[in-house]
């Protein structure tokens, strides 16, 4: 991979980009990805006092050195914190100063350490038990001393952006907004620039005929010969080094190879008829969330010349169970339809989460040492234990010590359902595999063990994701109906008018029924029905 003449290298957690040519991804270079954890490991371990002074390792150093001053400030607010009188404060923790105020003291070490430290087993960091109330000479230390012990993978964690200029300058951004600038670094900056231009795009291109040897899968027709795509994916496989790069894809191809030579062949068929339409009296049904207001014609012999030809009856959803069943088939069809524009209309701009799961159960969540550290306090045990139970290897991110939590398999049982615009049951048991920290609650939502120390990523994650779209859109399609006003089904096509929409004036979506075969289906069943219940209706009324 050729860099610019000239131009900067920028090398970030996600990826890297050279010059302005779109930034590109570790997941395509993974060796690149190995040497720029290598040296940035070396980089932080040599700069780790000048780059991070300010970034507190937690090793617990400074609460072991000698004389640090508690001033007679500090004593009212330990006083109060450990509920102890001042003489108790004095006589229990505290040796006098050489001050020349008679109240300052120096914290009384216990065994080498201050009695308010709370060290861990293992690698667990240190922490402060009366942190919001420590000495101001505590909150005055800055943590660039040699005393101090930092853990490169957490240093790396704080680390933004790195620019690798053309001459050897090395630009370094952290995660608090300070920069610093490297003049002496040529060593890294010539092997990053070395490693870059050995890089070369195999693994783009494996990943490209990976593709298309799916999307060749998908064109066959059951029966036909795959021996030629056995022998093209096994040679990926083996020859290519897909097996070792990629597993995930490789698994993928074999299995939609297999759907595809275990699938019947299909009979050879004249065309399909389409099926005729019944004929009905109904102008339009218009869908609200309580019940169908279907408008019928006016009988000739009953016509008035200048009135309405059509005469409106409302049919409660509550009333009529078959009714309420064809609606909610329609409205199923009419939210799940793979229209962009239309599902972002029903997705507002920050919506809340539904607590469906699926982000727990679709993504690989990486976490970093920081993450890990917090997830200790709130479970025990100690990062080391954690990481060797709960994580596998990184894979997304520069941190060497980055790591993926684990999932496991589940059985999930999704109950008591109760969309908002008609109440729905939805029963069913599938087996998946979660985050070990996903739980479902009886209600049938799903809930985190550990929501209040979540890593940052869970943090981050935006409720606008296009999967959270997705899933309330096919799994949970009623919650999408809270944003409709009312559908108009006619006899050309379907208006839905969504709340925004009244508010600006705009006018509703239209969909029309002849290019949406599933919407149209839905509406041919629900004008049935509606005719269905007049017909039921007239005969109740011919025997009285």
């Amino acid at each position: 991979m050729q860099v610019p003449a000239g131009g900067v290298i920028e090398l970030s957690p996600e990826g890297f980009q050279l010059g302005s040519s779109p930034p590109l991804s570790y997941d395509d270079y993974p060796s690149l990805r190995d040497q720029v954890q290598t040296l940035l490991h070396d980089l932080v371990v040599r700069e780790s006092l000048g780059l991070f002074g300010s970034v507190c390792g937690r090793c617990g150093n400074s609460c072991k050195r000698p004389n640090v001053v508690v001033r007679e400030q500090d004593v009212f607010r330990l006083r109060f914190r450990l509920s102890l009188s001042e003489q108790e404060l004095y006589d229990r923790y505290l040796v006098p100063a050489p001050s020349w105020n008679h109240g300052d003291s120096f914290i009384k070490l216990e065994d080498g350490k201050c009695p308010f430290l709370v060290e861990g087993p293992d690698d667990t960091l240190a922490r402060c038990s009366i942190y919001e109330d420590r000495p101001v000479d505590c909150r005055q230390f800055t943590p660039n001393t040699t005393i101090c012990r930092k853990d490169p993978g957490r240093l790396i964690q704080e680390l933004k952006l790195i620019r690798v200029h053309p001459d050897n300058t090395l630009e370094v951004h952290l995660r608090n907004g300070r920069q610093h600038t490297l003049p002496t670094e040529t060593a890294f900056c010539e092997l990053i620039r070395t490693q870059v231009e050995a890089t070369d795009k195999v693994e783009q291109r494996l990943e490209r005929v990976a593709r298309r040897v799916g999307e060749l899968i998908e064109e066959s027709d059951p029966g036909s010969d795959t021996t030629s795509i056995r022998e093209l994916i096994s040679d990926m496989a083996t020859i290519g080094g897909l097996e070792s790069t990629k597993p995930e894809i490789l698994e993928k191809l074999w299995s939609d190879l297999r759907k595809l030579e275990s699938s019947p062949i299909p009979a050879r068929s004249p065309g399909r008829k389409k099926k005729k339409r019944k004929a009905t009296r109904v102008q339009w049904v218009q869908l609200t969330e309580e019940a169908a207001t279907a408008f019928y014609d006016l009988p000739e012999e009953l016509q008035v010349e200048g009135q309405p030809t059509s005469i409106p009856l409302y049919l409660s959803l509550a009333q009529y169970e078959g009714l309420r069943e064809r609606a909610q088939h329609f409205m199923r069809e009419l939210l799940t339809t793979n229209h962009g524009e239309f599902q972002l209309r029903l997705t507002e701009p920050d919506p809340p989460c539904f607590m469906c799961g699926e982000c727990c159960r679709c993504y690989a969540v990486e976490v970093s040492p920081s993450d890990i550290d917090r997830l200790v306090e709130l479970i025990g045990g100690s990062p080391r234990e954690f990481r060797e139970k709960n994580t596998k290897p990184g894979r997304f991110t520069w941190n060497p010590g980055a790591r993926i939590l684990h999932k496991e398999q589940k059985v999930l049982r999704h109950t008591q359902m109760q969309p908002r615009l008609v109440p729905v049951q939805v029963s069913q048991e599938r087996f998946e595999r979660g985050c070990i920290f996903l739980d479902e609650r009886e209600d049938g939502f799903f809930a985190c063990r550990v929501y209040t120390h979540r890593p940052e990523a869970c943090r981050g994650y935006p409720t606008t994701n296009a999967l959270c779209r997705r899933t309330n859109q096919i799994h949970h399609w009623g919650r999408q109906a809270r944003r409709l006003v009312w559908v108009r089904v006619e006899p050309a096509a379907v208006n839905a008018m969504v709340a925004d929409d009244v508010m600006t004036g705009a006018p509703p979506f239209r969909f029309e029924r002849a290019e949406y075969a599933g919407i149209d289906e839905a509406a041919v069943a629900l004008e049935a029905e509606v005719n269905e219940v007049l017909e039921r209706a007239r005969k109740e009324l011919s025997k009285q």
